[in-house]
């Protein structure tokens, strides 16, 4: 009997081991890439908060009322997920109480010219 040649099956081992070694470099950019989505997502969140000028508690009292489901249209997933600061501020508005004083809201409209 001849001696069978394996070369072609070695290469095709060889071919998946790489694949297998590209495909874990892959996954380790896109899970160094997500952290950096959620560092940018979290500094984008503490700016607005910071915007609107709302202090801890405030900005827990509007998650409250977000959860309970008190403000309109923020759980409603046909309206898209970027609120526009009018929107915002007729939502704020109709808040019991309210989080923004007189001076905050006149600021925000004069700021949605400006864009």
């Amino acid at each position: 009997m001849t001696e069978r040649n394996y070369d072609k099956l070695e290469r095709m081992r060889e071919e998946i081991r790489k694949d297998h070694e590209r495909i874990a470099m892959l996954q380790e950019q896109v899970r160094a890439k997500e952290a950096k989505l959620r560092e940018a997502e979290g500094s984008r969140i503490v700016a607005d908060v910071e915007a609107m000028k709302l202090s801890p508690e405030d900005v827990g009292a509007l998650l409250d009322l977000i959860k309970a489901g008190k403000i309109p249209g923020i759980a409603d997933a046909s309206i898209p997920a970027r609120v526009t600061k009018g929107r915002r501020k007729a939502a704020v508005d109709k808040l019991e109480g309210g989080f923004f004083d007189e001076e905050d809201a006149e600021g925000e409209e004069n700021d949605e010219g400006e864009n």
